[in-house]
C-alpha cells in the first residue's frame, strides 16, 4: 500500500467517523433550514460544489494523467470527496437544507481547461488546481468551525478539515513532480540551443572577407584556388603567342 492511500484512509476515517454523530443529532432534533445561519448554509453549499467539481476533476486525473502521481491523486479525490459528499447531502436533508447538484461556473471553466489539457500540461494545471482549490476549501473549512452556530454542521467542518489538510499535503507533492517534469524536458532543448549557438553549422562559416569589404564575411562559396588560375593565364599565353607566329608567317 502506496503513502497515499494509508494518508487518506487514516484522514477518511476519521473525518467520516466524526460526521457519524453530527448526523445523528440532527436525525434526533429536526431542524428548519431557515434556522439555520447564513455561515452554516453557505458553507455547505460551497462544500458541495468543491466535492462535486473534485469528483469530476479527479475522474479527469485518472484517464489522462501522465504521471502516476497525478493519477493516484485523482482516483483517490474521487473515493474520497465521494464520501465527503455523501455525508453532507445526508446531513442536509436532514437539516432541510437543499444543496446545488453541480459546479460552480468558475469551477466548470476549470474543468473545460482540463478537458483542453494533455501530457504535461495537464498534470501541471491538475496539480495547481488541486493546491488552489484545497486551500479555499480549508479556508473556509475554518471559517465554519470558527463562526458556525450550529452543532452537527461545525461538528461536520471539524470533522472534514483533517482530509482536506492531508488532499493538500498530497497536492503540493505532485505540483512539485510536475515541475520537476517540466523542468527535465526543458533543460535538454535549452541546452540543444545553447550548443547550437556556440557551435554552429560549418556551412554557415564565413569562407572569405573580401577586400574593401570593410570585414565583412562572405558567406558565397569560395573562389578557384591560385592553382588553377596560373594554369589558366599560362594557356592563354601560349594561344597568344601561337597567334603570332602564324601571322608572320603569313606575311
Amino acid at each position: 500500500m502506496s503513502a497515499i492511500p494509508k494518508v487518506l484512509a487514516l484522514s477518511a476515517g476519521s473525518a467520516l467517523v466524526a460526521l457519524a454523530p453530527a448526523t445523528a443529532f440532527a436525525a434526533g432534533t429536526p431542524q428548519l433550514a431557515a434556522q439555520l445561519s447564513v455561515q452554516d448554509v453557505s458553507w455547505m453549499r460551497t462544500t458541495a460544489t468543491a466535492n462535486i467539481s473534485e469528483i469530476q476533476s479527479g475522474r479527469l486525473a485518472e484517464a489522462r494523467g501522465s504521471l502516476p502521481a497525478v493519477r493516484e491523486l485523482g482516483a483517490h479525490y474521487v473515493m474520497d470527496h465521494t464520501k465527503a459528499l455523501a455525508q453532507l447531502q445526508a446531513l442536509a436533508a436532514k437539516l432541510g437544507v437543499t444543496l446545488p447538484s453541480g459546479p460552480t461556473a468558475p469551477q466548470r471553466s476549470e474543468l473545460a481547461s482540463l478537458i483542453s489539457a494533455r501530457g504535461g500540461a495537464f498534470d501541471a494545471l491538475y496539480a495547481a488546481d488541486a493546491v488552489k482549490d484545497h486551500r479555499a476549501a480549508i479556508a473556509g473549512t475554518r471559517q465554519e468551525i470558527a463562526q458556525g452556530s450550529d452543532a452537527p454542521v461545525v461538528d461536520a467542518a471539524r470533522g472534514v478539515l483533517p482530509l482536506l489538510e492531508a488532499h493538500l499535503r498530497l497536492a503540493e507533492q505532485a505540483r512539485t513532480q510536475t515541475q520537476t517534469q517540466t523542468q527535465a524536458h526543458t533543460q535538454p532543448h535549452a541546452q540543444t540551443m545553447g550548443q547550437a549557438r556556440l557551435n554552429p553549422s560549418s556551412a554557415m562559416l564565413p569562407r572569405t572577407v573580401a577586400a574593401g569589404s570593410g570585414g565583412r564575411a562572405d558567406t558565397a562559396p569560395a573562389l578557384p584556388s591560385a592553382a588553377p588560375a596560373a594554369a589558366i593565364a599560362a594557356g592563354a599565353g601560349l594561344l597568344t603567342w601561337g597567334f603570332r607566329v602564324l601571322l608572320r608567317r603569313r606575311g
